[in-house]
């Protein structure tokens, strides 16, 4: 997701780009290239609409969502990537295969 990308990588505060050479997301960098060390990273999968959805904007006008994505820090201090594809979310921890955090 380019966008995405965009986002890790376009100027921001100071540190913003820190996360991108962070230790801490080095098994799961390991794990997306080389499918080394851990064999399953588990992740979550829920719909949270209808692929076919229809949203009113603000101004009125119709849309309909093809994806949406977000990093969320969660209250345990974990990172999780949270994308959206035609409804259906799709949940990864970025430190580690345990997605307990999220779906508790």
């Amino acid at each position: 997701m380019p966008d995405l990308t965009w986002e890790l990588l376009k100027p921001g505060p100071p540190g913003h780009c820190e996360m991108i050479s962070n230790q801490q997301i080095d098994e799961v960098r390991a794990f997306a290239r080389f499918g080394a060390v851990i064999k399953v990273w588990n992740f979550h999968e829920r719909r949270l609409y209808e692929e076919s959805a229809v949203f009113v904007g603000s101004a009125g006008e119709h849309y309909t969502m093809l994806h949406e994505y977000k990093l969320l820090f969660a209250r345990i201090c974990e990172l999780y990537a949270v994308i959206v594809l035609f409804g259906v979310e799709y949940t990864i921890n970025l430190g580690g295969p345990c997605i307990d955090g999220y779906t508790d």
